[in-house]
């Protein structure tokens, strides 16, 4: 083996056992034991257990067909425990649901079935590529359901409205580092590029990344933890909830400012002589809001009252006019809102 090989098979290795080695920490050694821990750790293993077999493969093609078989297996299990732990952190769940027992159940069920209905050692033709389509195709719904997730985090991240959190950058991480492995593996499955290594060579590259979280970031054992935010010690008094709630109404349907399209959460609270904190906790507690649904619930009803007048504008100009940045965002409030885009809403008007 030349230079050049050895130090990929090492790199990629490496990358593969320290995955193991950090599926152990999450799973028995993380402090607190909580269950989005464990979920974390099972993730980590699945891919590791993936990403291993496909190391042994690429340089040792007369492996076992049993390790084959339990590496593609262990791959039907990546997006389950991804989607479970995004879903448990954001949801604060405590132990295992119902739902992710029934799922999990099913999944182990159905590769057990497979495996001893079409066992990789007698029948490879079956698992290349019919059954591995099937399993990469369960990888792909849990991204997906993932990313669904966290799409208020995905829509926070692309919008300046407020900071994100150690947590939910961490969330993130998590998520977008395990998408492009999916991608990675599905390119090489279906299109046959790139390099099989290189889905190793990702594998190790995005763990270092997460690694690299944990150990630079400020604060990261909150990730272990649980976050606890700054509001939740101590409660809103009632007087100064019905100021709040005047305050906002003022400025909102009185003042217009939500017409402003660089309205941050820091402005409106400065305005309400609040902290950001403060008014980032009545808008979650007491209205059930982000701050950007919040605003955009105030564009979307004046965006209405413009598409039921005789108007100038275009659709476009009137997203500008209620404080929308872009055509898309525009889009994507109020088919949020009312269930249709601006187009469709404006047609279903005249047809009326």
């Amino acid at each position: 083996m030349d230079l050049g090989l050895q130090l990929l098979f090492f790199f990629s290795a490496l990358g593969v056992f320290n995955g193991f080695l950090m599926s152990i920490y999450f799973l028995f050694i993380a402090k607190p034991s909580r269950i989005q821990n464990r979920y974390l750790g099972l993730m980590i293993l699945m891919l590791s257990l993936r990403i291993g077999k496909s190391v042994w493969y690429y340089f040792d093609n007369s492996i076992s067909k049993s390790i084959l078989q339990i590496g593609l297996s262990a791959c039907a299990f990546i997006g389950p425990f991804l989607y479970f732990y995004l879903r448990s952190v954001l949801k604060g769940e405590e132990n295992f649901q119902k739902e992710v027992r029934i799922t999990l159940s099913v999944l182990l069920g159905g590769i057990l079935t497979v495996g001893f209905l079409f066992p990789y050692t007698s029948m490879p033709a079956y698992w290349n590529p019919e059954i591995t389509q099937g399993i990469y195709a369960v990888w792909a719904i849990f991204i997906g359901l993932a990313a669904y997730e966290i799409r208020g985090l995905i829509q926070k991240f692309f919008s300046s409205d407020a900071p994100l959190s150690l947590q939910e950058k961490w969330l993130l991480v998590v998520f977008f580092t395990n998408l492009l492995i999916c991608l990675v593996f599905h390119s090489i499955l279906y299109l046959g590029f790139p390099s099989y290594i290189f889905g190793p060579i990702t594998f190790s590259f995005v763990f270092y990344i997460l690694l690299g979280f944990l150990l630079f970031f400020p604060k990261s054992q909150e990730i272990l933890k649980g976050e606890r935010k700054a509001y939740q010690k101590k409660k809103i008094a009632s007087d100064q909830l019905m100021g709040i709630e005047s305050g906002l109404k003022k400025l909102m349907e009185e003042e217009g400012l939500y017409v402003q399209a660089d309205l941050k959460l820091e402005e409106l609270a400065r305005q309400l002589s609040l902290s950001p904190h403060t008014l980032s906790q009545f808008l979650n507690e007491h209205l059930g809001k982000s701050f950007s649904d919040f605003v955009n619930e105030y564009r979307v009803e004046a965006a209405c009252k413009l598409l039921q007048e005789e108007h100038k504008y275009t659709i476009e100009g009137i997203g500008n006019l209620v404080g929308f940045r872009s055509r898309s965002s525009f889009y994507a409030a109020f088919k949020k809102l009312k269930g249709s885009t601006p187009s469709q809403f404006s047609k279903a008007l005249k047809l009326s």
